[in-house]
């Protein structure tokens, strides 16, 4: 598929939990059509669990990330209303230094994530 990264993808649909479609990586037409209708996209089996339970770690404690807004709580969903949840034009998964943020940019790099 063509992957232009000027296309901005429309703001997220949302969807009752558990219902968005997870697809595979080699599904790349499949996923990358998802992206561009809705917004966002599961992508499953691309990193072993031990990577995925790490990253949800830091993205949680980091202060840089979700760790540095009061008021969340990664164990209490109630906690991520739009009172809570980080807004503004910067986008709350990018960490200030991605070099310091570890899984970040083990993630960024990894051959099965930046193809």
């Amino acid at each position: 598929p063509n992957h232009n990264s000027t296309t901005m993808a429309p703001p997220p649909t949302e969807l009752p939990v558990g219902e968005a479609p997870v697809f595979s990586k080699e599904d790349e037409e499949g996923y990358a059509q998802h992206f561009r209708e809705l917004g966002f996209v599961v992508v499953g089996s691309v990193l072993d669990r031990n990577r995925v339970e790490a990253t949800i770690r830091e993205v949680w404690q980091s202060p840089s990330l979700l760790g540095g807004h009061s008021g969340l709580d990664p164990e209490d969903p109630k906690t991520w209303g739009s009172e809570t949840w980080p807004a503004g034009c910067r986008n709350f998964l990018d960490p200030l230094d991605p070099c310091a943020e570890v899984e970040s940019w083990r993630n960024r790099v990894d051959p099965a994530v930046n193809r």
